[in-house]
């Protein structure tokens, strides 16, 4: 890792950025978990359909059980709709966002962004704007 480089400047990366970049991932796999379950409880407290849905496809599932026996392998691949609910949580990205660093000075909508500047892009702001939301 100390010998990692920057792959557009071709700059060895330095030891704050291997230390950035670890926190980065140490943080980011609890984060990520919390993030999609809160997505999920919102989504599931919004649309009462989704949730009926999946209520009664895991009802059904489980009608049969002895009380306490846990899920198999079998009983979630039955699943499909809950899986399904769970592939749509795509547009919720579990990710805040990402830090990018300006490479060069660059002018943007008449606003200067000095070369070294980091910024950051917030996933979660752009999928939940109006601005990104297209009626087709």
């Amino acid at each position: 890792m100390l010998s990692t480089r920057y792959e557009n400047t071709r700059e060895v990366v330095t030891e704050k950025g291997i230390e950035d970049n670890g926190l980065l991932v140490m943080t980011a796999g609890h984060d990520t978990s919390s993030i999609l379950v809160t997505f999920l409880i919102r989504l599931l407290a919004n649309d009462p359909s989704i949730y009926a849905a999946i209520l009664n496809e895991h009802e059904q599932i489980t009608m049969n059980r002895q009380k306490g026996q846990l899920l198999t392998w079998e009983d979630l691949a039955k699943m499909s709709y809950t899986w399904r609910i769970a592939q749509d949580l795509r547009i919720f990205p579990p990710v805040f966002g990402c830090f990018r660093q300006a490479v060069k000075d660059k002018e943007y909508n008449g606003y200067l962004i000095p070369y070294g500047f980091f910024s950051l892009y917030c996933f979660r702001a752009q999928y939940l704007s109006k601005l990104f939301i297209y009626d087709n």
